[in-house]
């Protein structure tokens, strides 16, 4: 699989992959089905075999990580296009599609129970290895989901209804807590061993936790992605995956919360969500100017502490420098952990970028008359949004379906909960930050506020 994964990155490689069959012959993979129950036997390093939890993951990652390469390798412009009816779906038999969006999307299907476990799997331990799958995972669910039928996504029984409705309810229980997991557990000897080395750079965590803490970002990344492909949110007319509630929900230890509005992520969440971003974005913007004014100031680099700075060097090599090469390497060091804070401030940027934008699209909606007309009545069924003279998405009247909220009351929750969390985005400390980032933050704050003045006609001013 690692060769396989290896040539899937090059489109000639990926193309013979793809006439080889090799999505239809992991359709077919009933190891990948074999997922143990849930326990924490993942946590027990004394047996000699890796725990059934770990073998599992090492049979899974390989599989969804060669179908997310193939297709990112491809893209949507790879020319086998095929006329084929998508099995369970309603769909135009002349419509074209490429053949390795639909052999990823049956692969789905394929396996749609043992995702949808895995979705929805809630543990509070888990191991780092569990954020890698769902990451994966629900990346390839964004990457297929175009070609979905919006009715195929109204069946959450089976199917990719069934893993829409799972990430749905993966958004809602996560999207607005800014700790995911009550713990992320170390699984591997290496993991282990990463718990007792501390970040540097990173004030007290350790590079487990600072790994943990990465891969938390992405897959929030991914699952905003996922959201943001679900809504249509670039289109004119979006489909509903946020509930009209201004409230964050409670987590999910709180029983009150009914089970229905707990598989649906709502305004107040992805309004958490903001806030979340603009706390993390504070810390690293930070962190890129604390290690920019060290990296400036090199000649003045104290050496007393170079062991804890770089100690994967040994100590005797060390004692061998002079003063002077001792400050270069701490430099490097200090330049390499800015590097990764910049990286890390582009995901979240990004991740703020398509957030804003799904939210304002809801905002945008249910803040307009139409959103306060009557719910549909009980005996809506899926005939009757097909053959109506006017169909309505059925995503969006399955939403409504939920009270409707006043819109002037919904303006009013909006500004009081959004308007200090773009003030806080705006108060960022952008000084000593990369010109890139500087720009894009604030073109993104700009449209985001301007467009939300313009949505909710608020008489105070938005800064």
């Amino acid at each position: 699989m690692s060769f396989f994964i290896r040539m899937a990155q090059t489109r000639t490689g990926a193309e013979r992959l793809l006439e080889a069959q090799i999505l239809a012959v992991l359709e077919q993979c009933d190891f990948l089905d074999a997922r143990p129950e849930a326990d924490q036997s993942f946590m027990d390093r004394d047996s000699f075999l890796p725990s059934a939890i770990q073998r599992h993951h090492q049979l899974l990652t390989p599989a969804l990580q060669l179908i997310d390469v193939m297709l990112a390798t491809l893209s949507n412009k790879h020319g086998t296009l095929v006329h084929q009816v998508l099995q369970d779906h309603i769909r135009s038999p002349t419509s074209l599609t490429d053949r390795h969006f639909i052999q990823a999307l049956q692969f789905l299907t394929s396996h749609s129970a043992t995702f949808t476990i895995l979705l929805k799997d809630d543990s509070d331990c888990v191991p780092l290895a569990f954020l890698e799958e769902i990451h994966l995972l629900v990346t390839l669910s964004a990457n297929v989901l175009p070609i979905v039928p919006k009715s195929a996504l109204l069946s959450s029984n089976s199917g990719f209804g069934a893993v829409h409705a799972a990430i749905l309810a993966l958004a809602a229980r996560s999207l607005g807590n800014r700790t995911w997991f009550a713990s992320v557990l170390p699984q591997t000897d290496v993991e282990a061993q990463w718990v007792k080395e501390p970040a540097f750079g990173y004030g007290s965590q350790t590079k487990f936790e600072v790994r943990a803490w990465r891969r938390e970002q992405i897959l929030r990344k991914s699952i905003i992605v996922y959201l943001g492909c679900a809504s249509d949110f670039t289109e004119n007319e979006i489909t509903l995956v946020l509930s009209p509630i201004t409230t964050a929900q409670m987590r999910r230890e709180d029983q009150t919360i009914s089970q229905y509005l707990a598989t649906i992520p709502t305004v107040g969440d992805a309004i958490s969500a903001v806030n979340s971003l603009s706390i993390e974005l504070s810390r690293i913007l930070k962190q890129i100017a604390d290690f920019g004014a060290e990296v400036a100031s090199r000649d003045q680099i104290a050496v007393d502490k170079i062991t804890d700075i770089v100690p994967d060097i040994h100590i005797s090599l060390l004692q061998e420098l002079d003063v002077v090469q001792k400050r270069q390497l701490i430099s490097e060091e200090f330049a390499n952990v800015r590097r990764l804070a910049i990286r890390d401030a582009r995901v979240l940027l990004d991740t703020t970028e398509m957030l804003l934008l799904l939210l304002w699209r809801h905002i945008q909606h249910y803040a307009s008359a139409t959103a306060a007309l009557p719910a549909p009545s009980a005996s809506l069924s899926l005939s009757s949004l097909y053959n109506s003279s006017k169909p309505q998405n059925p995503m969006n009247a399955t939403m409504r379906l939920l009270s409707s909220p006043d819109p002037e009351t919904f303006k009013e929750d909006v500004i009081r909960r959004l308007g200090p969390v773009l003030m806080k985005l705006e108060g960022l400390d952008l000084k000593t930050a990369s010109c890139h980032l500087k720009t894009l933050l604030n073109k993104l704050i700009h449209c985001v506020c301007r467009a939300l003045r313009f949505t909710v006609k608020a008489k105070r001013t938005l800064k």
